[in-house]
């Protein structure tokens, strides 16, 4: 623990809907007995229902991520009292939204850092719809709006040590410090038992733009199944959108050993989680980067994939997309592919000899090293000692 309970309060504001890194901050700074602030939408509030009862968390809700700003400003002398005031994510595109002026420090996470540091050597590929959107933001970049807000902060935070890494490789510049907040964190290492079914999870919404559902179901076709298998597509699917997903899918169906389930609408934080606790794996079809606004972001350098947190957040082995980078750490319990031959491989060496078991069970202390504590104490350090 870092300092006396009792005087240590950190505010956290979430306006958009990442739940899943609220509850990543929360749960780190409870590990240091912090006491919290937290400002967000009702709809992030709902996904954390398991930290309602908290004694140590105050909650300040408004309908929806619209609403922050008015709520923050409401409540601003509670957030002044606050040792620092952290911004789990900021619309650095959108030029409407600026930062309270609040008499006590402010550290935000930069969860694209390529947007921020260096948008024009990432631009999307110039095509005739890449050009518009290109277009469309290009006053906020050329205004440079994004620096402005960063150097409305104390500190900038980054989402592991590999960005941080990264960040630095690229020497890029930020007008305040900048630090890691690791947001990979393990939260369960159960075992799950035995059963005769292979349960797979595929998580995250059901889509394209990031993922490569097309060589996964490829991979699924090319692969030899001698037991039953049940895969859960872990996500909105809107099989209108998706339409050769949805043939992909309707074929694998016909398959004896195999029953596939999908949702065609958001899937509530608490039966996801279940869900993915109960698999014996995880697939996870990761794109190499994804598009935010005009700039490309690359998974495991600039951005990170939830995904993954996933599969370390309840000790869940995984076979990945090869074109991830992964930290060392993770290594030993992400296997990665590079086609839907070499998916097929591992799949039917894991359905057939239960190789994700083994993984798992020779894994734990990997999966250990994600601790809660770890992730707080370097933030921490560097508040108070900013005081």
């Amino acid at each position: 623990m870092i300092g006396d309970k009792n005087y240590i309060t950190i505010g956290i504001i979430e306006p958009e809907f990442h739940s899943e890194v609220v509850r990543t901050f929360i749960l780190s700074l409870l590990s240091h007995h912090i006491k919290l602030k937290v400002f967000t939408a009702f709809w992030v509030y709902n996904q954390l229902n398991d930290l309602w009862e908290c004694n140590d968390i105050d909650w300040f809700l408004c309908d929806d991520s619209a609403g922050i700003l008015q709520l923050v400003r409401k409540e601003s002398t509670t957030l002044a009292q606050c040792h620092d005031i952290i911004w789990t994510s900021y619309p650095f595109l959108n030029t409407s939204f600026t930062i309270p002026i609040i008499p006590t420090t402010q550290s935000v996470v930069i969860h694209n850092l390529h947007t921020i540091c260096d948008p024009f050597s990432h631009l999307i590929p110039p095509s005739p719809l890449g050009l518009l959107r290109i277009l469309k933001y290009l006053p906020v970049l050329l205004k440079r709006n994004r620096i402005r807000h960063v150097s409305s902060f104390t500190r900038v935070l980054l989402p592991s040590d590999e960005v941080l890494h990264y960040f630095e490789s690229q020497k890029y510049n930020l007008p305040v410090s900048v630090i890691s907040f690791p947001l990979y964190l393990n939260e369960s290492s159960e075992i799950r038992n035995e059963t005769g079914l292979v349960k797979i999870a595929i998580p995250g919404t059901v889509s394209t733009r990031n993922r490569d559902y097309h060589t996964l179901l490829e991979g699924l076709f090319l692969t030899s199944i001698q037991r039953p298998v049940e895969v859960t597509l872990l996500g909105k699917f809107d099989e209108k959108k998706e339409g050769r997903i949805r043939k992909m899918i309707a074929r694998l169906r016909e398959h004896p050993l195999v029953s596939i389930q999908t949702f065609d609408d958001f899937v509530p934080q608490s039966l996801y989680d279940e869900i993915v606790k109960n698999s014996d794996f995880l697939i996870l079809p990761v794109q190499k980067w994804k598009r935010y606004g005009p700039v490309i972001e690359t998974f495991g350098k600039s951005t990170l994939s939830g995904t993954l947190q996933d599969a370390i957040r309840f000790s869940i082995p995984a076979i990945m997309s090869g074109e991830y980078s992964l930290p060392p750490a993770i290594e030993p319990f992400i296997k990665s592919y590079h086609n839907a031959k070499s998916l097929s491989l591992l799949l039917s060496q894991w359905i057939k000899t239960g190789e994700y078991r083994r993984i798992k069970e020779e894994s734990i202390s990997s999966f250990k090293t994600f601790d809660h504590f770890y992730s707080a104490g370097k933030y921490l350090s560097n508040v108070l000692n900013s005081k």
